[in-house]
């Protein structure tokens, strides 16, 4: 099955790969044939990835570029990325913003919902609702046609059309399957077909990247050469909104194992910005800062005092006294002395941690250490975790990749925990998981096994066992006493499947005649849940039908439900034994 993929995939003239993040996105691409040309390794992992130009006066070269989205007041593209905050800014300051539609840092909302449909909105700078699948989209529809562009203007032969690329959009380990199935549906109406997309998890394609390369790094961290085969490292995965983490071993045939099954949290870069935010409303007033957000005159001051928060917490370059400096405008100055009735010279000097010197305010170490302490507090708590579990015995080496590791505090937090290990930050953190994303593509099998992030199980009923709580008894048709509500488990929460593997639940009819029988999934947080109706319990999309026809065999009949379980996405087909059909099954995971 690993080889009919990867000759399927080998159809398509190039791989490119998206990183749709919280804060910045990219893309990356490599022509097929550069892959398949006997390289070393290293030379493999040098794919191509796109620059930007910053809308600031400097004009500043990146490799991603802002996740900001401006659509016009009909509802239709105008702009994304820097040239999306250019032209909002260049609106509101002459006051013609009105009913356009910005948007920015949301990609959280497909952590943070439980409940996600095709009919969820998201709210605009100005606080009116959107479709937030239009929005992602949208989105994703700009950067296609990017990398379209560049495409038609940098290979002359052969030429490239859309059905010549295979995609892959890089998507947090920690996500559930309903922000996965939502994100595919967005690429899905950006005009990416089904067929030619796949996800990578953002993590796990940055183990691919490091795992061959002689990774290059800054200060004084140690060089991290290509794997042997049994070492055992831990790549942190630091973006925006998550954090990411997956433990790996190499194999003989340098594939990759994974050891436990990838977890994280939404504390990523972006909750600090919050909790920088927070502090000023509560040190200048929130009176104060919610007009600096919502007046339209200060909107390009507001959107310039978020960008210097997010480049300064990632510097952290402190003076000799220990200070953060941020530099404000003179708007931001003008406005707080109108509505505080003195400078904010003269309002800091009351402050502990806090100064304020011409167009600039400084914040003590002090100040902003406490400010990231949540952040490094779960990160620490993860890797502590780590450590006291059998299979972390012999791990060697932690990686450090996404926007958040070039955070110093951030690192020098990770790297006095994990003291007597190999503690490593790229020179290309923020863009190893977009090129790990395209050798994954050429490459899948370079995935030998991956971990169950939860449990599943059927909501199923049966005979009332001793045992069972009394309140799930109730008496069928036949007068017999039955259980219902029950968990009836096939995947067990961080049970390893090699890629492609299968789990299968096996279903029976309730009575003689039965033909069809639906079947509901459940996803737990506990290994061995009792009741889909735990509080660590939660629906697995849509009940769907399982077809039993064939009514031979009565009440012994079976229909085997298989789950592959070793890819990104969980794939489900039926089949009635011994030799009926099988029949894939669309999971409905997005509630309507």
């Amino acid at each position: 099955m690993a080889s009919q993929i990867s000759n399927k995939r080998s159809d398509r003239l190039v791989i490119a790969a998206i990183d749709f993040g919280t804060t910045y996105s990219g893309y990356a691409y490599t022509l097929k044939h550069e892959l398949e040309k006997p390289r070393t390794a290293e030379e493999m992992c040098q794919v191509l990835t796109h620059t930007w130009q910053s809308g600031s006066s400097a004009g500043l070269i990146s490799h991603k570029t802002p996740t900001s989205l401006l659509l016009k007041k009909d509802g239709t593209f105008h702009s994304f990325g820097y040239d999306a905050e250019r032209k909002y800014i260049q609106l509101a300051e002459r006051n013609e913003h009105k009913g356009w539609k910005f948007f920015r840092k949301f990609k959280m909302m497909l952590h943070n919902n439980e409940v996600l449909t095709k009919n969820t909105t998201l709210k605009d700078d100005q606080g009116h609702p959107f479709l937030a699948l239009e929005v992602f989209a949208r989105s994703i529809w700009f950067l296609k046609k990017d990398l379209l562009e560049v495409l038609d203007r940098e290979i002359v032969e052969p030429k490239i059309y859309e059905y010549d690329i295979q995609w892959v959009i890089t998507i947090p380990a920690i996500w559930n399957p309903q922000s996965k199935e939502f994100m595919r549906a967005a690429a899905e109406e950006a005009g990416i077909q089904r067929q030619q997309l796949e996800f990578a998890l953002e993590p796990e394609a940055a183990s691919v990247y490091v795992k061959e390369i002689i990774v290059s790094t800054t200060g004084d961290d140690k060089e991290l050469v290509p794997f042997e085969s049994g070492t055992k490292y831990m790549v942190l995965d630091l973006g925006g909104g998550t954090i990411d983490i997956v433990v790996k071993e190499v194999r003989e045939d340098r594939t990759l194992r994974e050891l436990h099954h990838a977890f994280g949290n939404g504390l990523g870069g972006e909750s600090v910005n919050t909790r920088f935010l927070k502090y000023f409303s509560k040190e200048l007033g929130s009176d104060f800062m919610d007009e600096l957000k919502t007046n339209n005159d200060y909107k390009s001051s507001w959107l310039d005092f978020e960008t210097e928060i997010e480049q300064k917490k990632r510097e952290l370059d402190f003076d000799d006294a220990d200070r953060l400096k941020l530099n404000i405008s003179g708007p931001f100055l003008e406005l707080f002395e109108k509505m505080k009735g003195l400078s904010l010279k003269e309002h800091c000097s009351s402050i502990t941690h806090m100064s304020c010197k011409r167009d600039k305010i400084y914040i003590h170490r002090d100040a902003i250490e406490q400010l990231f302490q949540p952040s490094i507090e779960s990160i620490v708590n993860f890797l502590e975790d780590i450590m006291g579990e059998e299979y972390s015995i012999n791990i060697s080496d932690v990686i450090l990749v996404g926007g958040f590791s070039q955070c110093q505090m951030i690192s020098d937090a990770i790297k006095n925990t994990c003291r007597w290990l190999k503690v490593v930050v790229p020179d290309d953190a923020d863009l190893a998981v977009l090129k790990g994303a395209v050798i994954y593509r050429h490459w899948p099998e370079v995935i030998y096994s991956r971990r169950a992030v939860f449990s599943i199980g059927a909501r199923f009923l049966r005979v009332w066992l001793d045992g069972d709580d009394i309140e799930k008894q109730f008496k069928n048709a036949r007068g017999e006493r039955m259980c219902k509500d029950v968990f009836s488990k096939f995947v067990t929460k961080n049970k390893e499947f090699e890629t492609n593997d299968k789990a299968t639940l096996v279903v029976y009819p309730l009575e003689n005649d039965t033909k069809k029988i639906p079947v509901m999934l459940f996803k737990s947080e506990e290994e061995n849940p009792r009741y889909t109706t735990d509080p660590l319990c939660t629906a697995f999309g849509k009940s769907f039908n399982v077809e039993m026809s064939d009514l031979k065999g009565g009440l012994n009949r079976e229909v085997h439900v298989t789950l592959t379980m070793g890819s990104t996405e969980i794939k489900v087909k039926g089949q009635q034994m011994p030799d009926g059909a099988v029949k894939e099954i669309q999971l409905d995971l997005l509630k309507d």
